[in-house]
């Protein structure tokens, strides 16, 4: 993903750019106060306490997103710690599923 003052833009391992696919966890990460950031990770859908990949292909397939999440696994980081990265994310999310 990546983020800065002109927007965010998540794009899949392939260089494949899905921000339209995904336009809710764009405007969370958006809101999250990062700054310019380029941050590695996955999305996923949890059920029962698990990440489930054909639960999230289900739900691409209709549109849905309310289910989808942003898990930070690394990445390149501007302007603060990765730490704060992270913590800025999960504060995010957990005011975008509210």
């Amino acid at each position: 993903m990546h983020v800065s003052d002109a927007g965010t833009e998540i794009f899949t391992r392939k260089s494949l750019n899905w921000t339209k696919r995904f336009t809710g966890i764009a405007a969370a990460c958006a809101s999250a106060g990062l700054g310019s950031a380029i941050v590695d990770g996955e999305i996923v859908v949890v059920v029962n306490e698990r990440t489930h990949f054909s639960a999230l292909q289900a739900d691409l397939a209709v549109g849905r997103q309310d289910r989808q999440r942003f898990e930070p696994k690394g990445g390149i980081r501007f302007g603060s710690s990765w730490r704060t990265a992270r913590r800025r994310l999960s504060d995010a999310f957990s005011r975008s599923l509210v």
